[in-house]
């Protein structure tokens, strides 16, 4: 006779929270089976697309997560959280499709194909960023003022403003145009506190903005 089939019942596997994103196509005999969501964008030639979700076990069982299409990680393999996304790690890169964990019985890991950063974090640095003389921060959209308009689902994308606004010269920097790529939210973050480090009587404000 067969052996039966492990419909994995003690493993739950979680989309719906900030930064969420996945599919569920099946739990079987060890193996998860994800899709991405692609909602309304066009599949490329590689179907690569964001993901982010998280995987309780009520058991110890080594879980492989496969994803339905081919390339779905990217070069830096997948990042995890074992802590409640207070610290990340990454797994070594074996395959573009398909890597295995080691869940351990009550534990939720978060796995991501890149790191997160949400509202929270934004609002976190956007809160410490204002004790700072320099800057002005426009966080709701009007037609008035300097925010950069809204999203979609017509959320303010907030505009910082470091120096005098009638300096001559203006340098402007935008980050995180596709919304996965959340390295630019650090990477921009670097940016703007090493001009925000700058006395507020330095040369530099007299003419750039």
């Amino acid at each position: 006779t067969d052996d039966p089939v492990d419909l994995m019942e003690d493993v739950t596997i979680e989309f719906d929270f900030a930064g969420g994103g996945g599919k569920l196509i099946s739990k079987q005999d060890g193996v998860v089976t994800l899709d991405q969501d692609l909602d309304d964008c066009i599949k490329n030639e590689y179907h690569w697309f964001y993901w982010n979700f998280k995987a309780t076990s009520k058991t110890d069982r080594t879980v492989t997560f496969e994803f339905k299409w081919e390339r779905s990680i990217g070069d830096g393999g997948v990042l995890y959280s074992t802590d409640g996304d207070k610290t990340w790690d990454y797994l070594g890169l074996k395959s573009r499709q398909k890597f295995t964990f080691d869940l351990k019985a009550g534990q939720t890991v978060h796995f991501s194909c890149a790191l997160p950063y949400q509202l929270a974090d934004l609002n976190s640095w956007l809160n410490e960023l204002e004790k700072n003389d320099l800057v002005t921060i426009n966080r709701t959209f009007s037609e008035t003022n300097a925010v950069l308009k809204t999203t979609g689902e017509k959320a303010s994308i907030p505009m910082i403003t470091l120096g005098n606004p009638d300096a001559p010269k203006y340098l402007i920097f935008t980050g995180r145009m596709h919304a996965c790529e959340t390295i630019a939210s650090f990477t921009l973050e670097g940016v703007v506190n090493d001009f925000a480090s700058l006395p507020a009587d330095d040369p530099f404000w007299d003419e750039y903005c």
